[in-house]
């Protein structure tokens, strides 16, 4: 993903070739290449020969645009003509040098010339045949100041996919396959990318979708034309008004981009625009491409014409797919040309595959940087084994909650010490999903090497607050068999860091004061042990003592590696925990931890309905925390999308159908996992091996 850099040419040795503005005696326009190891080699384009029969400036960019140009050997004569304005004199003589010195190099082209700027120059094409852009790659160079990038976390890599065509054109653009196509070839990432589709937004909905998840991608799938109001080049997002039921298309134009992409403080590393003629300057207009260029993008990549939709979707499924293997940008776009032929064209002699013209800004060519930044799991067996990860491991669907969790855990940018939102609350009603909800993103906040404690409160005992506190200490019990499923998240938090609490612990149950610890007393790492007395009194002194003590034990916990507290199965109508306890626990140990005072520490709350008015979490500050509610009842589509995501895409048809099967298949549990748990005894079935994922990571 461009970064602070923008993905150039990767180890691919580089050339790059400067045309500046016509001379003073008006008779050419300057070239200058440069190449490392090299002194520049100078040259000049004749003006007359860009006026010289029958390829002249204009008959370009005629044939360029026509409507219908299909298979000609005149791109092939486009081509050649380019070639020889370009590599003439010394130019050439030193490029072709370079060339049979090893490795056919990228080709970094800056064109200072407004007249030439427009030209195709990635149908470049020698006398023999050989096309830069297919050898070692060919990009544009853009001259604008690069923008200091947003803050952001850069994991997981957020693209937004913005349809802006009508609901009836997207069949025809093929608007619906390329961003199927285009999931797919993020599915096997898993949880280091995340998608989301915007179909037909409005401005205020496309507006604060960038502002509160600051995309690193931006691809738009849809038409171009010109504002017919500012007479400016613009996306077309066409849309009906919800409420009125009439039209309500808008256009986000040259003028309107810029000021959007500042008032929302977002700057996105990579956009595509795979809509006609967005890369081409128009009569009185700069390109959209340029709009994103000017602003401060550092990589941008558009269509100089009009493109076949089901190309321009082939061409942008095939450069993710590259860029995701961990290929610079420029050899993902290469490589992608190279398969639009060899598996729509089959032959050369079009325009298509040289439409897609991705520019990068000149300051940050020489970066190569990958499409996104994985991480790796742990390699523990803990961590392979851990039995709630297993359970969740076919959760599907409810997007929009994962990545609610997700970015609570890992914000898109840094929050201010005083708007930090350290308690998460998912509210869901039984079997509704939510504790697979949570099971699914806990394995995603394992990734970032966090100390998870995953404690269920209800475990058909009766307990008082004293206990829940040292089942998270000193975590649940378990076998040797069962260690290795259950120790990831079982396993009690580090003694270390409560040898002071056990202490006074002790000293307040026998006798209700604490006791002056001092450090010389108490050398070195050697643990002290809680005798586990029972809690004989209660008094507001000794509680707001045994809680300040466990909150200062686990801020000692956190001090190396974050702390995530997760409470689950509160219990239902059957609570063994004292609802007036549980209530000093929020006031005095969960609200210092959710204003900020315990740094380090996280916690979430799976709850139902019941359990969240009956233990008073009414009590946690608003303002410092996340508050979910899962729905209760899925529809049939839902259903079905669960099963397709499973299914991992490999085979559509056959996730349909079993996704039919599944819902005409008796079940009194309406809800998600209800159905879903019926899925999993089909999914055994030797047939259905080998057609889903082990883990969504």
């Amino acid at each position: 993903m461009p970064a602070e850099g923008s993905g150039g040419c990767g180890v691919m040795p580089k050339i790059s070739i400067t045309i500046r503005p016509l001379d003073p005696a008006g008779s050419g326009y300057p070239i200058e290449l440069e190449a490392e190891g090299q002194p520049p080699t100078e040259g000049l384009v004749p003006a007359a020969s860009l006026d010289a029969l029958p390829w002249t400036r204009a008959a370009i960019m005629e044939r360029l645009l026509d409507a219908h140009p299909g298979q000609s050997p005149d791109f092939d004569a486009i081509g050649q003509t380019l070639y020889g304005w370009l590599f003439a004199g010394q130019v050439g003589q030193t490029w072709d040098a370079l060339c049979l010195g090893g490795d056919t190099p990228c080709l970094q082209l800056q064109v200072l010339v407004p007249e030439l700027a427009g030209l195709p120059w990635e149908l470049l094409c020698s006398p023999t045949v050989l096309r830069p852009a297919f050898l070692g790659g060919l990009v544009r160079l853009h001259t604008a100041k690069p923008r200091a990038p947003t803050k952001c976390s850069l994991w997981p890599l957020r693209i937004l996919v913005v349809v802006g065509c009508e609901a009836g054109d997207e069949a025809q653009l093929g608007a619906d396959k390329e961003i199927d196509t285009i999931e797919r070839q993020f599915l096997p990432m898993g949880r280091s990318v995340d998608i989301h589709i915007l179909e037909r937004p409005s401005r205020a909905v496309l507006q604060g979708w960038l502002r509160q998840h600051h995309p690193h991608v931006l691809h738009f799938v849809g038409h171009g034309a010109q504002n017919p109001e500012t007479g400016q080049s613009a996306l077309v997002i066409s849309r009906v008004d919800e409420q009125t039921a009439q039209p309500a298309t808008w256009f986000w134009d040259t003028g309107a981009i810029p000021t959007d992409l500042a008032g929302v403080a977002w700057l996105p590393r990579f956009v595509f625009l795979n809509s006609c003629r967005s890369g081409q300057e128009r009569e009185h207009s700069a390109s959209v491409q340029r709009a994103f260029l000017d602003h401060g993008v550092p990589a941008v990549l558009a269509m100089q014409a009009d493109v076949r939709g089901d190309l321009a979707g082939h061409f942008a499924t095939r450069l993710y797919q590259r860029w995701a293997e961990d290929q610079d940008l420029v050899g993902a776009v290469r490589f992608a040309r190279q398969m639009l032929v060899d598996e729509k064209l089959t032959y050369y002699s079009v325009r298509d595959w040289a439409l897609p013209a991705l520019w990068l800004n000149a300051e940050l060519a020489s970066a190569s940087v990958p499409l996104y930044q994985p991480i790796q799991p742990p390699a523990e067996q803990a961590f392979e084994r851990c039995q709630e990860f297993e359970d969740a491991r076919f959760f599907a669907d409810l997007r929009d909650f994962r990545r609610a969790v997700t970015t609570w855990f890992y914000p898109v940018l840094p929050p201010a010490p005083d708007t930090r939102r350290n308690i998460l609350l998912v509210v869901g009603e039984p079997r509704s999903g939510k504790s697979h909800l949570v099971k699914w993103c806990l394995e995603s906040c394992a990734l970032s090497r966090a100390r998870i404690r995953y404690i269920p409160v209800q475990d058909e005992q009766p307990k008082d607050f004293l206990k829940l506190l040292r089942q998270i200490r000193d975590g649940e019990p378990m076998s040797e068999a069962e260690k290795p499923r259950l120790e990831l998240l079982h396993q009690g938090l580090d003694a270390r860091a409560f040898r002071r609490f056990n202490w006074e612990l002790a000293n307040l149950l026998t006798n209700g004061e604490k006791g002056e610890w001092k450090d010389s007393e108490h050398p070195g790492d050697k643990l002290i042990p809680d005798p586990g007395t029972p809690l004989q009194a209660q008094g507001e002194k000794l509680l707001e003592n045994i809680f300040t003590g466990f909150a200062d034990a686990l801020r000692q916990a956190a001090a190396e590696r974050p702390v995530l507290l997760v409470f689950d199965q509160f219990g239902g109508p059957v609570r063994m925990l004292p609802k007036a306890e549980f209530e000093q626990m929020l006031r005095l140990l969960f609200r210092p931890i959710a204003l900020g005072q315990v740094p380090g520490v996280k916690v979430v709350f799976v709850v139902t309905p019941g359990d969240h008015s009956h233990y008073q979490f009414e009590l946690l500050p608003k303002d410092r925390l996340v508050s979910l509610t899962l729905p209760s009842e899925f529809t049939s589509e839902q259903l079905r999308r669960f099963v397709l995501e499973m299914f991992w895409y490999q085979d559509e048809a056959r996730a349909r159908n079993l996704a039919d099967a599944l819902l005409a298949f008796p079940s009194n549990d309406e809800r998600g996992l209800g159905r879903l748990s019926v899925f999993r005894t089909l999914i055994d079935k030797p047939a259905f091996k080998g057609f889903w994922v082990e883990r969504m990571r």
